[in-house]
């Protein structure tokens, strides 16, 4: 990294970028430009002298710079030039209006490796993203976190990791790049910039390859018919030149076939199809089966039968509650949702009674993590959760401490084929499909991922276990006689 730092540093110094002097910056103002085809120039030539965009890659940039949608989804196969194509745009787009641009990238690391490491690998030569440009063009680089990169215009480009996403909200955005949306933990970052680029006509590029089925292939195709939105997937078969060359042959795929890919991941990388993997997201295969077996329904609110309740209790985060009831047929009947974070316990028991009210049905029993015997109370240390919660509802019952997070991971799992789910309930299906484990290269480990899935993952597994480990047929075995109608 520290190499990497200063071969940027020696570039600037180079440049002579860091302190332009206002008649040196009036003439290389002047000296910036757009071509017919929209292309940025500088003194009459390309800005980028090193890099032609490809057929596709134009088209994408073409429909920024005309402003004929500002919300992009780019699907494309892995060495299809993604990053370089974005830095070309988003310069392109600080130099012809000025603003405050972003880069949102998955991690801090690579954020760097693509303005400090990033190359471009030109026909002639590769070189450094901030190479491509002409001296001149940039005024100054920060290097601290965040790198941020201002050009003569005033315009800036600021270097962020997707869990900052909280530091846009409010910012009046002219463009940012989303760089393998696939990867972040929660999509939240797309809520937080479609105001911010609402509020002066900014635009918003998502580029990716997938990662399984998961929120981004979800969003994707939700977007394909949105009339605001341009959407472009391109596999690398249909990655041509203007000769109808490919840029990537099958020889360039076999290598990672010779290098141990399997063909899942070849299809997922290279062919933009994703793969359901059961070795990542934990409930990918339970998901689809509920699908095909028509157990995502909307006529599962049972009328004369109580319904349950379980919670995970959030410290600083999220608080998710699952109520579920039993049918005829003995499954589990999950209804209701519900999320929200720094709320008094009282208010979680409230919600509780309050929904049971309105829809006429019976509060049966509140479900709480084994912990809450030892979480504080809402106002005190003296009292407990537990205490908090039987205060308001007499039948509050906290789990017994489970052996191991993976024991009651595949506890849910053997019981999935039981599950019926209403699909109104998008956020514990959010949930579910994003519930997912890494694999760790120092330890040769999987571990579960804590993100905003595991809230509402969590909640279901609790159901499932108090269900498991309850030996009283009255409450946990449904009535013969019970007659299902829809809300």
């Amino acid at each position: 990294m520290g190499n990497a730092l200063a071969r940027l540093t020696a570039q600037m110094q180079r440049s002579n970028n860091v302190l332009n002097k206002d008649v040196s910056l009036a003439a290389n103002l002047a000296d910036i430009g757009f071509g017919d085809d929209g292309l940025a120039l500088y003194k009459g030539e390309p800005l980028f002298k090193e890099m032609q965009l490809r057929p596709y890659q134009k088209l994408a940039y073409d429909v920024i710079y005309t402003r004929e949608k500002r919300r992009l989804f780019l699907v494309w196969s892995r060495r299809s030039g993604k990053d370089s194509f974005c830095w070309y745009l988003l310069v392109s787009m600080a130099l012809k209006r000025k603003g405050r641009y972003f880069y949102v990238g998955h991690t801090l690391a690579d954020i760097r490796s693509i303005i400090v490491d990033g190359m471009f690998h030109g026909e002639k030569e590769s070189m450094l993203f901030v190479d491509m440009l002409p001296p001149g063009v940039i005024s100054n680089v920060r290097l601290s976190s965040p790198i941020i990169v201002t050009f003569i215009n005033g315009s800036t480009i600021e270097f962020r990791q997707a869990l900052e996403y909280n530091k846009l909200r409010g910012v009046a955005i002219s463009g940012v790049v989303i760089t393998e949306f696939a990867f972040y933990a929660t999509p939240e970052i797309i809520t937080v910039v479609s105001p911010a680029i609402a509020t002066i006509k900014g635009f918003m590029l998502i580029n990716t390859t997938y990662n399984g089925k998961n929120f981004a292939y979800d969003l994707f195709m939700s977007y394909i018919d949105k009339d605001q939105w341009y959407t472009d997937i391109r596999p690398a078969d249909k990655l041509l030149s203007p000769k109808g060359d490919r840029y990537i042959t099958e020889a360039m795929i076999q290598e990672c076939r010779d290098d141990g890919f399997s063909e899942e991941k070849i299809n997922e990388e290279f062919f933009c199809i994703p793969r359901t993997d059961g070795e990542m997201f934990y409930f990918a295969v339970e998901l689809e089966e509920l699908r095909e077996d028509g157990r995502l329904r909307t006529d599962t609110l049972i009328a004369d039968t109580p319904m349950h309740f379980s919670l995970d209790l959030g410290m600083r985060d999220d608080t998710v509650i699952v109520g579920w009831q039993f049918n005829i047929q003995g499954q589990v009947v999950i209804s209701y949702e519900y999320k929200a974070n720094n709320q008094p316990y009282s208010h979680y028991v409230n919600t509780i009674l309050d929904y049971a009210r309105a829809k006429g049905i019976r509060t049966g029993t509140i479900v709480l993590p084994h912990d809450s015997k030892q979480r504080h109370g809402t106002n005190s240390t003296v009292t407990t959760a537990l205490d908090d919660f039987r205060k308001e509802y007499a039948n509050c019952v906290p789990l017994k401490k489970p052996v191991n997070k993976e024991s009651l991971i595949d506890l849910t799992k053997g019981q999935f084929k039981n599950l019926i789910i209403n699909e109104k309930c998008t956020h514990i299906l959010k949930c579910l499909h994003e519930y997912r484990r890494d694999y760790n290269e120092i330890t040769k480990l999987h571990k579960e991922v804590h993100n905003f899935a595991s809230h509402g993952a969590d909640a279901v597994k609790y159901a499932i276990y108090y269900i498991a480990l309850t030996k009283d047929d009255r409450i946990y075995r449904p009535a013969q006689k019970r007659r299902q109608v829809c809300y």
